[in-house]
């Protein structure tokens, strides 16, 4: 059984790949509903994504939710504003099988305000730099 630590690593991990790195910035994956593009950093062999909300151009954009799964089976649901694909305003971000979230607001497909659940209840209320809580947030 993985330990509380090692799940909190799991998830920022993913959050990382799938939100918060710029090193793939202009990879989308394309929506098997829609054919709505959603920004993608990390794609991951056998990740599909379905996207239920608005497209402009052919992006997300507007109010949204995006399911993510690997293999089929979904691992992440997403949602809040979209702008050309990525997350801007109001989001959150669901690990299934979890008690891993984030809510808040973010930028640039990013958080930069909001709340943080840790798998064992822990809650983190502030700001975030690059994806990570910063030290001057509330944690309790």
């Amino acid at each position: 059984m993985i330990n509380t630590y090692k799940k909190t690593a799991l998830f920022f991990t993913l959050l990382t790949a799938l939100f918060f790195s710029n090193a793939h910035a202009d990879t989308y994956s394309t929506s098997n509903i829609n054919s709505c593009k959603i920004h993608n950093q990390f794609p991951v062999s056998g990740e599909t994504i379905e996207y239920e909300g608005e497209c402009k151009d052919g992006y997300a954009n507007g109010v949204g939710k995006v399911k993510w799964f690997v293999n089929g089976k979904i691992h992440q649901i997403s949602g809040g504003n979209y702008v050309k694909g990525k997350l801007e305003g109001e989001c959150s971000v669901q690990v299934t099988g979890s008690k891993h979230s984030f809510t808040g607001v973010c930028k640039d497909d990013m958080p930069s305000n909001g709340t943080y659940i840790y798998e064992d209840g822990t809650t983190y209320s502030g700001e975030f730099e690059y994806g990570r809580p910063k030290k001057s947030g509330l944690k309790k």
